[in-house]
């Protein structure tokens, strides 16, 4: 065969295969980059804030304040401030989803709301996590609130809401802070650290840092 029926018959009976074969290596070498070899981001801090929605001009503020209070200057990590928890409708379920899974470091809400989620057990006592020192310097700010309680009686599991010992699960905000973005002025917020936050040192760092945010 001369060269141009040599190139007919490899279009006829190899052409597709071949380029077949290419696009599913191309597959298999993306997706195990993705999987394997590509950077992950890594979250330093996951902040929800319960019913109420920061603006831009706000949350890009805050941030700028977070990336220097934890020096981000790497991409691949991050900080997330969450403030699409609307607790009338389907927030309490997405909280719980994502204390569940470890998802969340801190969570700030309005003071009635915070002691609800105290007594579901979704905050941890202050006493047991933070420093003498921080604990000192917080004292006058911390929010007392009844507990999770759990208990066995005649080999039967009893939990009750809001049953427990009261604790200081949290600490209290300047009403109208900053973090409560469109709540009324009249909101007392309450920040706390979650049960189960993946970032507990942060967490802690966060707690004195926001005292300071107006």
């Amino acid at each position: 065969m001369n060269r141009r029926e040599k190139l007919s018959y490899f279009k006829d009976y190899y052409l597709l295969p071949c380029i077949g074969i290419v696009s599913v290596t191309a597959v298999v070498l993306f997706l195990l980059w993705s999987i394997v070899f590509r950077p992950r981001e890594q979250t330093v801090l996951h902040v929800a804030v319960l019913d109420c929605v920061l603006g831009q001009e706000q949350m890009e503020g805050l941030m700028q304040e977070l990336d220097g209070l934890f020096s981000i200057t790497d991409k691949k990590r991050q900080i997330l401030i969450n403030d699409s928890f609307n607790m009338k409708e389907d927030g309490l379920a997405k909280l719980e989803v994502y204390l569940s899974n470890g998802q969340l470091d801190v969570v700030i809400a309005e003071k009635e709301m915070f002691k609800t989620l105290s007594g579901y057990g979704f905050f941890q006592n202050l006493e047991t996590v933070l420093p003498g020192r921080e604990m000192q310097e917080l004292k006058s700010d911390l929010f007392l609130a009844a507990g999770y309680l759990e208990h066995e009686e005649n080999g039967f599991e009893d939990k009750e809401t809001g049953r427990g010992e009261v604790m200081p699960y949290g600490i209290c905000l300047p009403p109208g802070c900053i973090w409560m973005g469109a709540a009324p002025d009249a909101a007392e917020p309450v920040c706390g650290i979650a049960e189960g936050a993946e970032n507990l040192e942060n967490a802690i760092s966060f707690l004195s840092f926001i005292r300071s945010s107006k």
